[in-house]
């Protein structure tokens, strides 16, 4: 799956919604552990 911070793909990490718009959305390990920040397609950002 594709991490929504990096763009990489990893098989290691996290499905889970959106918590504006539901959407279902992937981050890696490395991203979660480090608490980049990400942004949903529907403007929702979160570290």
């Amino acid at each position: 799956m594709e991490c929504i911070s990096c763009k990489k793909e990893s098989i290691k990490g996290i499905k889970f919604n959106c918590p504006e718009c539901k959407k279902e959305t992937y981050r890696c390990e490395k991203c979660r552990a480090l608490s980049i920040d990400y942004k949903c397609k529907c403007s929702y950002s979160g570290p």
